[in-house]
């Protein structure tokens, strides 16, 4: 069995996820963000592989302890109190490529 990964040490995010409660969280996204460095300096934009990576720890965060390797997950972002964006599905699943295209008939989704 391969040991698990410490995903949050992979992500291109530094800001901490903090669980507001049951099934909400919360991220205070830095000006200082690296990811911000090379985004456009001068105008930065919050990059949507960030937007996602923030969205897929969220769900980690959140998910019942009996989820086990998959969560599906469904929320809303809300900036300053203004719904940016809603998920209306995430799926993550922890499982080699193999087993997850097994699982679909051999397709990628």
């Amino acid at each position: 069995m391969t040991p698990p990964v410490n995903r949050s040490a992979i992500s291109p995010v530094t800001g901490q996820i903090h669980l507001l409660s049951g099934n909400e969280v919360a991220i205070t996204i830095s000006p200082d963000e690296p990811v911000f460095a090379g985004h456009y300096p001068g105008f930065p934009i919050f990059p949507g592989m960030c937007v996602v990576e923030v969205v897929h720890r969220g769900a980690l965060l959140t998910a019942p302890a009996e989820a086990g390797e998959t969560v599906i997950f469904e929320g809303e972002c809300v900036v300053r109190g203004e719904l940016v964006f809603t998920v209306s599905k995430m799926v993550v699943a922890y499982r080699p490529a193999e087993q997850l295209r097994a699982a679909t008939g051999g397709h990628d989704h």
